[in-house]
């Protein structure tokens, strides 16, 4: 997929007519005036914002998955999450640490192909922030007043830094997908994986 015509939030700030081709769920490539590949879908979208996926620092459970249920249920968790724009994600467990762990290490080595990358497990107490639910964290903290610019760094690279994954939460080569789209007066208008 090539998007084109965002103002996408590069290098710690948006850019106006940015070109972002993604491929098998990741970055492929940033700029302008790149080519549509063959048989690639094209999407314009009209300078509205183009956001990095967000990550969530300490999760527990999504839509009735989680780790406690098993490996299968944490890769539903990655493939609802990505679809919800998130990127990257670390649980968290209350309980049986050793088995949540088990189920999260086989996703790590064969993730899902269109899931949010699983960036490990933690036990309740070792988050290192407070847990982010994505979408309405970024839209709380502008309404709290906070620049765009700092909001999306606290949502996607804060977290990803503080989990050590430095390519989440970043719209550069090689970064997961997905990317969300916002229009010019920050209403959510979706994923584009």
């Amino acid at each position: 997929m090539l998007i084109r015509n965002a103002a996408a939030f590069v290098g710690g700030c948006f850019h106006a007519g940015m070109e972002v081709r993604v491929h098998n769920g990741r970055v492929h490539e940033v700029g302008q005036g790149l080519a549509n590949g063959l048989y690639e879908d094209a999407i314009d979208l009209g300078g509205d914002f183009l956001l990095p996926g967000f990550v969530e620092t300490h999760i527990h459970g999504y839509r009735g998955h989680d780790a406690m249920q098993g490996e299968a249920a944490v890769r539903a968790m990655s493939r609802g999450l990505f679809r919800a724009g998130v990127c990257a994600f670390r649980l968290g467990v209350a309980s049986d640490y050793g088995f949540a762990a088990e189920c999260v290490r086989r996703v790590m080595e064969n993730p899902e192909h269109h899931g949010a990358v699983v960036l490990g497990v933690c036990a309740g107490d070792e988050a290192p922030v407070s847990p982010l639910m994505a979408r309405q964290a970024f839209l709380n903290l502008l309404a709290w007043g906070v620049a765009p610019e700092d909001a999306v760094l606290m949502c996607t690279a804060t977290p990803a830094d503080s989990v050590g994954e430095k390519l989440a939460g970043r719209i550069v080569p090689g970064a997961p997908a997905p990317l969300t789209r916002w229009s010019k007066d920050w209403k959510w208008k979706g994923i584009l994986a």
